[in-house]
Formats: C-alpha cells, sequence, structure tokens
C-alpha cells in the first residue's frame, strides 16, 4: 500500500569513509591489528548509514535522509543539512569515541535538533580506553533524552532501526489509551454579522466567506508547520486573503496584488454608500504602499470629511478612518521631523467610544481561546501528554484578515499581524523552538512596533546563535518590505542593532557599508532627521567591538562638526566605548580638535557630556597626545584633573587612599542620620581594592590599621546602608588574604566585630537606592565568621535557604558574594561539607531563566572547580555552552583554560561549541586560543 505522509527520519553521522588500502597496512610490520581494526571501523559509516536507511524504510513509513542523498546545490553544504534536519520528524545520531575532537558538522546537527526540540536518539559506540564524548556526558544528565551505548559499530543497525520503531508504536499506544490529548478544541469560527449580535449598525457577512478561507489558515499554519493542502474550502475571497497576507509576510509586493478584481468581488456583498467608502480607503492604502504618504494622508482626511454627516455609515466606521488618519499623519511627521497631533486631537473629543465591533470579537475570541489553552495546561494530569494544535486560533484570524480588508482598514490590517504575533509568541512559551523564535522576531519586524521589536530580540535575539547565516540575513532584508524610504532606513538600522553580531562575516560587511552610507547620508542632509539620528548612534555602539573604529570616529567629528548639541552625550557615550589603540593618528588628532572646540565653545553647554571621560580614556590608551590631553583637563575640567583623571592616567594611584578614606569616613557619619538615605555614583570600598591590587607595595601595617578601622566603623554604624556594609566585608576578606597580613591583629578586629554582631546587622536600605538586603549582609556575615574560623555551617545553609526564596536580585548578590569569598578562601576545599552546600546552591542557577544569574553562576563554579566534585562542575559548564546567551558562553569561555588540566575532551568540546555560535563576540573569544 502507498502511503503519501510518511516519518521522515534524520540520520547523522561521520561522513564519508576513510578509504585505507588495508593489504599495505597488513604488510607493514610496524602497524598492529588492533590499529587496522580499528581504522576499519571508522571507514563503515557509510555503510552503516545505507543499512539503516534500507531497514528503516522498508516499513513502508519512513522516509530517510542520509549524506548520500545529497545532490548538487548551490546553498551551503552545512545550510543544506539545516533545511532537511527542519523538515524531519526524527533524528538518529551515530557518534563514536575515536576521536579526541566532535566534528564541526555534526555539531552544528545536534544542536539544531536540540533547538528545534526534535525527537532525538543517539547511539554511542564507545572505545573502551578512551574518554567518553562531552555529548554522551551531557545527554546523561538530560531528562527524557534517548541514547544507547554499544560496543560494535554494526549495533548501529539493529539498535538504530528499534529505537525508531518502537517510539513510533509507544506514541501509538499512549494515543490508544487517552494519554495524549489535544489542547484545543475545534470552535466555531464564523460570526452572524447582525444586529442581535451587536449593538450598533453593521453590514450583514454571508458567514460562508468565513467558511471558505482555508487558503489563507493554512499560510498561517505553514509558519510553524507543514499543514496538508488536502480537502479546502476557499473561494476567491480567500484567493485575496492569501494575496493580502503574503504581502503582509512580506512574501509579495503591494502591486501584485489584485485590488481592483477585490473591490469588483466586494461590491456584489456591499451596500453602495459602504463600498463606495471602502474603495476610498483602499486607494489611500494603495498610496501609501506605493511610497505616497502626502497623497494617503490626504485621501483619508478627503474621505472622513464627505461621509462625516452620512447617517448611513456607521459612527463606529468613521472612528476606524479617523484612527487611519491618525497613524499616517504619524508616520507622515517621523518622516518630516514633526510632531502632528491635530487628528488626535479629534479623535479625542469624539462622544462616542472608539471600536470596532466584529473585530473586537474576534480577537477577544482568540484571547479566550488561549486562556482556555494555558488553562488547559495548566490544570491536566502531569501523567498526560498536550499536544498544541493552533489552526483554530489561525481561522479566527483568518476571518479577521477578510473583516479588515472588507472595510478597507489600514489599522486592522496591521493588527492581523499583531494576531498572528499573539499566538506565535504564545506557542514560544509551550515550546522552546528556535524555528518558532525566528517566526516571532520576523513578524515583531513586520508588524512595526519599534518597542514590541526591542522586547522581543532583546529575550529571544540570542538564539540566533544556532540559526541558519540565510535565516538571519533574511531578517535584515524584511527592511526592504517598509513602503517609505525613511521606513526602510529606520528598520535597517533597528534590525541591525539587535543582529549586527550575528551575520557572517561576508554579511556583516555588506550590512555595515549600507549603515555607514545611512550614517554620512544622515549627517550630510539639511535636516536631519532626530529620531534617525539617535537609532545610528546606538546601533553603531551596540556593534563597536565588530565595526571599524576609524569610520565611527570620522562620523562623530563630522557631527561634532555641524554642531548638532542634542547628539553630544550619546556620541560621547558612544566614543567612550571604542578601543583606539588601532586608529590612525589624524583621525584621533581630528576628534581631539573637535573636543577642544566644542569646550571651548562658550555658547556650548558641555557639562554633563562626559567629554572630560572620554579625554580620559584617549589618554590611558593614546601616549601620542598625553601633555595635549594634560593641558585641557587641567584648564577646562581642574577639579577632575586633580582627582579621577589623576587616579586613572598617573602610576602613584596610592596617593588617593587617603582621600577615598575620608569619603567613607564622612559616608559613614552622615548616612542614615535623620532617616536620610543617600545614593552615591561612586564606590569607594571597591576603588580602594583596585587601587590596593595595583600597586601592594602600598600598604604597610599603618595604612592597614587605618584601612580597617575605618571599615570597622562602617559596620559599626547602625545607619549605614546594607550595600556599604556588603562592600566593607568583601574588603576585609580581600585584605586578610594578602601574605603579609597574619601580622596585624586580625583577633582583635574580629572580637570586637563579634561583640557586636547584632549591630552589624543592622543597616539602613531605601526602595529607589539600596543594592543590597538584610539577607544578603547576614550572607556577607557567615562567610565574614567562616574566614576567622567559626562553625558555621547551619548558618550557611538556613541563610541560603532563604535567599534561594528571595527575588532575582538577591540571588545575583549572593553570587557576587560567594565568588569574592572562595577567590581568596581557597581553603573551604578541604571542608566537604560547605563545599558540597554552595555547590548543591550554585548548580541551582546554571539554567535559571535570567542570564545576569547564568552568567555570575559560571564564574562561581570555575571557583569551586578546584574540589573534588570538579568532574560535576565541568559537566555543568559543558552544557551550560549550550546558552542562548553570548554573555554566558563568553563568560565560560574566558576562564576555559582552566577546564583543559582536567579534560582534554571537554575542553575541546567546548571550544567546538563557540566555533560553530553564529555570534561573533564568541567565536572572537577562541582567538587566544589559535583553533
Amino acid at each position: 500500500m502507498q502511503i503519501d505522509e510518511k516519518i521522515k527520519v534524520f540520520i547523522s553521522s561521520k561522513c564519508g569513509g576513510e578509504r585505507i588500502n588495508y593489504d599495505r597496512l597488513v604488510d607493514t610490520d610496524s602497524i598492529d591489528k588492533k590499529y587496522v581494526a580499528d581504522r576499519a571501523v571508522r571507514t563503515n559509516y557509510d555503510l552503516v548509514r545505507r543499512a539503516l536507511k534500507t531497514a528503516l524504510e522498508e516499513t513502508g513509513l519512513i522516509r530517510t535522509y542520509v549524506f548520500e542523498d545529497t545532490s548538487a546545490s548551490s546553498s551551503v553544504v552545512k545550510e543544506d543539512f539545516l533545511f532537511e534536519l527542519d523538515g524531519s520528524d526524527v533524528c538518529l545520531f551515530l557518534i563514536d569515541n575515536f576521536d579526541d575532537n566532535i566534528s564541526e558538522g555534526l555539531l552544528v546537527e545536534i544542536t539544531r535538533a536540540q533547538r528545534t526540540n526534535k525527537k532525538s536518539f543517539y547511539l554511542f559506540l564507545n572505545h573502551p580506553e578512551k574518554e567518553e564524548t562531552s555529548i554522551q556526558e551531557n545527554i546523561r544528565r538530560t531528562a527524557g533524552t534517548h541514547y544507547f551505548v554499544i560496543d560494535d559499530i554494526r549495533r548501529f543497525i539493529d539498535e538504530g532501526y528499534k529505537s525508531v520503531i518502537n517510539d513510533i508504536l509507544t506514541t501509538y499506544k499512549k494515543y490508544c489509551k487517552g494519554n495524549i490529548t489535544f489542547t484545543e478544541q475545534e470552535i466555531a469560527t464564523s460570526v452572524d454579522i447582525v444586529g442581535e449580535n451587536f449593538p450598533v449598525d453593521t453590514t450583514d457577512i454571508d458567514k460562508q466567506i468565513f467558511k471558505n478561507l482555508g487558503l489563507t489558515k493554512n499560510k498561517m499554519v505553514s509558519l510553524i508547520y507543514k499543514q496538508n493542502s488536502k480537502d479546502v474550502q476557499t473561494s476567491d475571497f480567500d484567493t485575496a486573503c492569501l494575496e493580502v497576507l503574503d504581502f503582509l509576510l512580506g512574501e509579495k509586493d503591494f502591486g501584485d496584488i489584485g485590488i481592483s478584481s477585490l473591490l469588483e468581488e466586494l461590491s456584489n456583498i456591499q451596500p453602495p454608500e459602504v463600498h463606495k467608502l471602502v474603495c476610498k480607503r483602499w486607494e489611500a492604502i494603495s498610496s501609501f504602499y506605493a511610497g505616497h504618504i502626502e497623497k494617503a494622508v490626504e485621501l483619508l482626511e478627503r474621505t472622513y470629511q464627505e461621509f462625516s454627516e452620512d447617517k448611513s455609515i456607521s459612527k463606529w466606521l468613521l472612528n476606524d478612518i479617523l484612527i487611519d488618519w491618525r497613524n499616517l499623519s504619524t508616520i507622515k511627521g517621523q518622516a518630516e521631523n514633526i510632531i502632528d497631533f491635530s487628528v488626535q486631537k479629534k479623535i479625542d473629543q469624539e462622544k462616542s467610544l472608539v471600536f470596532f465591533p466584529i473585530l473586537d470579537r474576534f480577537s477577544t475570541n482568540i484571547n479566550n481561546a488561549l486562556w482556555d489553552r494555558n488553562f488547559s495546561l495548566l490544570t491536566s494530569s502531569p501523567y498526560s501528554i498536550s499536544l498544541s494544535n493552533p489552526e483554530h486560533l489561525f481561522s479566527l484570524i483568518s476571518n479577521y484578515i477578510f473583516t479588515a480588508i472588507y472595510y478597507g482598514s489600514f489599522a486592522q490590517l496591521g493588527c492581523v499581524l499583531e494576531q498572528i504575533k499573539k499566538v506565535i509568541f504564545d506557542l514560544v512559551q509551550k515550546d522552546n523552538n528556535i524555528l518558532f523564535k525566528i517566526q516571532l522576531m520576523r513578524i515583531s519586524i513586520l508588524c512595526g512596533n519599534e518597542m514590541d521589536f526591542r522586547k522581543i530580540f532583546q529575550k529571544y535575539g540570542s538564539s540566533l546563535s544556532y540559526s541558519s547565516v540565510e535565516e538571519i540575513s533574511e531578517l535584515y532584508n524584511l527592511a526592504n518590505t517598509k513602503p517609505l524610504p525613511y521606513q526602510k532606513e529606520t528598520w535597517k538600522v533597528l534590525i541591525f542593532s539587535e543582529i549586527g553580531y550575528y551575520l557572517s562575516d561576508a554579511d556583516f560587511e555588506k550590512v555595515s557599508n549600507e549603515i555607514f552610507d545611512l550614517c554620512s547620508k544622515w549627517v550630510e542632509s539639511e535636516n536631519p532627521n532626530v529620531w534617525l539620528g539617535e537609532k545610528l548612534i546606538k546601533a553603531l555602539k551596540t556593534n563597536n567591538t565588530r565595526l571599524s573604529q576609524g569610520k565611527i570616529i570620522y562620523f562623530a567629528n563630522k557631527v561634532f562638526t555641524n554642531k548638532a548639541i542634542r547628539f553630544y552625550l550619546s556620541l560621547s557615550e558612544l566614543l567612550i566605548s571604542l578601543d583606539f589603540s588601532m586608529v590612525s593618528h589624524g583621525i584621533v588628532n581630528d576628534l581631539i580638535l573637535q573636543i577642544k572646540t566644542i569646550i571651548n565653545d562658550e555658547e556650548i553647554n558641555h557639562q554633563g557630556k562626559k567629554f572630560e571621560h572620554l579625554l580620559t580614556k584617549l589618554r590611558k590608551i593614546r601616549d601620542d597626545f598625553d601633555n595635549e590631553i594634560d593641558e585641557i583637563v587641567k584648564e577646562k575640567f581642574p577639579g577632575f584633573f586633580d582627582n579621577d583623571y589623576h587616579l586613572e592616567i598617573s602610576p602613584d594611584k596610592a596617593s588617593h587612599i587617603r582621600r577615598y578614606l575620608k569619603q567613607i569616613e564622612s559616608r559613614n557619619a552622615s548616612q542614615g542620620v535623620n532617616g536620610q538615605i543617600a545614593f552615591y555614583a561612586n564606590n569607594p570600598y571597591i576603588t580602594l581594592r583596585n587601587i590596593l591590587e595595583y600597586d601592594q607595595n602600598v600598604l604597610d601595617e599603618k595604612l592597614l590599621t587605618d584601612i580597617l578601622a575605618v571599615l570597622e566603623n562602617t559596620l559599626l554604624s547602625k545607619t549605614q546602608t546594607y550595600s556599604a556594609k556588603d562592600d566593607a566585608i568583601k574588603l576585609i576578606i580581600f585584605l586578610k588574604s594578602w601574605e603579609f597580613s597574619p601580622a596585624h591583629d586580625w583577633s582583635g578586629l574580629y572580637s570586637t566585630l563579634h561583640k557586636n554582631i547584632e549591630t552589624l546587622a543592622k543597616g539602613s536600605s531605601n526602595y529607589f537606592s539600596e543594592t543590597s538586603s538584610s539577607q544578603i549582609l547576614n550572607l556577607h556575615l557567615v562567610l565574614l565568621k567562616r574566614v576567622f574560623g567559626e562553625d558555621c555551617l547551619q548558618e550557611l545553609i538556613e541563610t541560603l535557604a532563604l535567599i534561594n526564596n528571595g527575588d532575582e536580585f538577591e540571588k545575583i548578590e549572593s553570587l557576587n558574594a560567594l565568588e569574592n569569598f572562595l577567590k581568596f578562601e581557597k581553603d573551604i576545599f578541604s571542608e566537604l561539607s560547605i563545599a558540597s552546600i554552595l555547590i548543591q546552591y550554585v548548580s541551582n542557577f546554571c539554567f535559571y531563566a535570567d542570564f545576569d544569574i547564568r552568567y555570575r553562576t559560571v564564574q562561581v563554579l570555575y571557583e569551586l572547580l578546584d574540589t573534588p566534585y570538579s568532574s560535576l562542575i565541568i559537566s555543568q559548564l559543558s552544557k551550560m555552552m549550550d546558552d542562548d546567551d553570548y554573555r554566558v558562553k563568553w563568560g565560560i569561555l574566558r576562564q576555559v583554560q582552566k577546564i583543559r588540566e582536567y579534560s582534554e575532551t571537554t575542553f575541546n568540546y567546548i571550544l567546538g561549541k563557540a566555533k560553530i555560535d553564529k555570534n561573533y563576540l564568541v567565536r572572537k573569544a577562541l582567538n587566544k586560543y589559535a583553533i
């Protein structure tokens, strides 16, 4: 029997076996039989894949993909593999540990399968004398992952076959026993637009039209998964809706939509006056998408004025015209650098509520369906399996798009994408699938809501580390779907801000050149757009480490030349973030001349523009402008010159210690008095530690005594803030760890502190400015007790348990406290009880939702690496290399050399994962490892 729909199995392993002259090997005396056998095993993967393919396809239920099936293609081979993998239902990975390194291609495929939540099976053939692969190590500790260890390459065939077939049978049995349920039920998707349903005049639409929108619905479903196109109920209106949807999704030009044919069809079902109004609205929409914004606004204004007194037209429909008029006027104003509230005032003056009856009903139905789905998932039995089926939601959105087309509503056509975004966002929450996330990012760009776009990319943009080159470049190209030049430019800049580090080298060069061209065009225009200017500066800052530093400085100099004062602060912040070490002398000289001109201009208020910090950065990195910069700062920023500037550029940093001690004393005397809590921009405790680390020789017994006396006063102050006391304890732990410090009377200091332990635990807090809490201070006090030899195991357990039940802020601060403690108290490792408690606590955060917590977890894990639990820590760090956020992976790579001392295999695996990462900063971190 011929079965059309088959299960597709993707088989992955080493490819293209090594072709070996066995006769020559056998005749060679220096080659033993074991070596020949090992080489023979490694040549048989092509045969194994062929045998597996044959066995699985003989069932008649399965279609397989193997490397040998690949035909010639214009795409990169890796991209072809990912395309086939994405279209597969099941992945079967055949892996051995014969090599120290896992191939780049196999790592890419495994990572993609994991990120798309593919049903996957892993078969491991292990050489008994070699370390098992990091892939196997990670899989073994992952719940729900199917893997099997074999001892003969021929068992790849039998076990691979059984794994796939048994899982198919198990899934079918669960379904038959009712253990698999669908979270959504098919509901009525058509609504009669009659007076009984709506308390206003609306036009009747034949409900059969809504039932015949199958093609439109299937198009939306295809954004998520492949849809069966058989037996689709369709109509001419469905075809028109599909064309409009293709346009909204960026897959068709507006000019290719048959608007005239659509309006002709609508004339057969609309009252004459409504049809006349709708034709004018579509004329305005057509003008806008043709790039004629002025004409579109004028058409809407005339349409509103023409029909505003027509009693046959419902008030809600007239208000919808007002909304379109307002929206297009806003876009026009943004392009022209003006703000126009005139149409909004008309809307505010309307006595009737602004709403859209039938579309509000559809929107409510969609929201209710999402609510029902979530309710079902959260209240269903934990032993049942729920499968999502969003088709009925897309049916409702199909109704939505037809109604928006029917009334010619520009605003509601945009809301179609918002409804799609809402459904896909919900799917992303339920299924952490990279393909869903990419679709969500695509829709957010097409919707055009900048705030939502930023939120979505900040939340999910890091998933692009595991995308294909084509998927990433397509996101940038979506900017070209915008109708107006200003919109195209704006969205290119916005998208570049978010994906610049994920573009391939070739794409980045092309896109960055385009962004710099936009910079030149903007800075040379007679009336540069303010909103676009800020976005350009932000985009350059976001991608600064990958961009030409000289080009950025050249752009900044042009802005300074034009005296665009409103951009001075953001430009200064951009320039401070640059690396001036490789920039030519001439470009830096031009920049210094520009700064000098600005701060000498009495008409320009340069206060708060951070030019003094920019000059400090230049002075620290460049040694060819020392005298010139010194003179500028001394003359224009004398107070800054004597204090922070001197601290930064002078080798004599010790002279500032007394100044910071006086600052702490002053704050101890004033902080919290009369309930007044002050917030300070600088942290003298951290500055003191940095100075002492820079030059340890400056610390003698007298200075140490004075520092500790000030810190003691901080801790004994009942009104000092929690965070100040935290910092004081950190500095005490740091000072006690130094080699000469045992000569100090530490027991006397601790005796005083211990006698006043209740006072130490008291502090002030301000909701808006405080950066600590009583629980974090308690943790620091427990750690301080441990430094001075107290047995505080029970207290440590209780404190960590309370923090673990607290908020994210307390978790972050607890990890900071533990990192600081472990850096200087290595003897903790001899106490297995404390070390095990800390490892258990920290391990809870390896996969925590907040990236900052995960990043700080990495730092603490490295500090615990020398404990007897090193294998567990290495395993955790290895798995965390699958983290979405580049900052977490960068944190692992920064100290990965430490792992090499324990496991060369894991070290190579982590570097291999970084090598295939799409994020430029992750790959850049590999430079020091010369791979």
